[in-house]
């Protein structure tokens, strides 16, 4: 079960909204129907204090990590998996 989780979005209405986007860049994967969205109500900052969210992409099957980097690109965030850092366009 890929697992996407959502790091320092704090308000509401933007995680509902990046989860509806995240679902809808992810529905035509073979294994969507499995994929979880998890968010994790922290604070994400640099050491400038400037708010720096990321996507952690979690799965045991390494291609469906790196078919999951692909159709999230689109949504020009910084996104971490267990083997690299991936910067959006916020960097």
């Amino acid at each position: 079960m890929p697992n996407i989780e959502i790091h320092g979005i704090g308000e509401h209405r933007d995680q509902d909204l990046l989860r509806s986007k995240i679902f809808a860049a992810t529905e035509k994967l073979a294994f969507a129907r499995v994929t979880v969205v998890t968010i994790v109500p922290d604070k994400c900052v640099d050491r400038n204090c400037v708010p720096r969210p990321f996507l952690r992409i979690v799965s045991y099957v390494p291609r469906r990590t790196e078919q999951l980097v692909e159709v999230l690109k689109l949504l020009n965030m910084d996104m971490e998996t267990p083997d690299e850092f991936i910067p959006g366009m916020q960097s």
